[in-house]
């Protein structure tokens, strides 16, 4: 999760600093502007609003992988439960 969040922050500093939100913001704006010239979408590109996405969606991907990876230990002991699962021996030969 913090590795997304630094990951997005250095994204979002390259791309302001390059221009390209800048450009991608007053784009949309002229599209969506009504007859007084303002624009819903006006701010749309902030880094507070970025950093509040990816830290929800991967507070959902870290619940929902939680969720996933348990159903899948508790299908591997079932299986390994009705096959007898695989013995392994190891030896220290000298």
């Amino acid at each position: 999760m913090i590795v997304a969040l630094v990951a997005a922050t250095v994204v979002y500093g390259v791309l302001k600093a390059s221009g390209v939100i800048d450009n991608v913001e007053n784009a949309l704006v002229e599209v969506t502007a009504n007859a007084e010239g303002s624009s819903p979408l006006e701010g749309i590109f902030s880094l507070g609003r970025l950093l509040t996405y990816t830290f929800l969606s991967s507070l959902v991907f870290a619940l929902c992988m939680t969720a996933v990876l348990t159903l899948t230990a508790i299908l591997y002991n079932a299986a390994a439960e009705i096959v007898g699962g695989i013995r392994v021996t190891l030896t220290d030969r000298a």
